[in-house]
């Protein structure tokens, strides 16, 4: 349904963290968090993932402490 929230699933000792470092959006993250990161990205491009279903990225519930929130949401 349009604009609902999905649900990330991180590995266990997933590490992410997100910057804004000099204008640009920087992304740091060790392997679990990437593979974690990746696997997200990959739900939110399944064909019967609607436009506006998007992910709140944020230090409460999946990045490290002190980055900058973020979303990321299909168009």
């Amino acid at each position: 349904s349009h604009g609902e929230s999905l649900a990330a699933v991180w590995e266990p000792g997933s590490e992410i963290e997100t910057r804004v470092e000099e204008g640009e959006i920087v992304v740091r993250g060790n392997a679990a968090g990437l593979r974690s990161l990746a696997r997200l990205l990959l739900s939110l491009a399944g064909d019967d993932v609607p436009a506006g279903r998007h992910v709140h990225l944020d230090d409460a519930t999946a990045l490290e402490t002190g980055s900058v929130p973020a979303i990321v949401e299909r168009t």
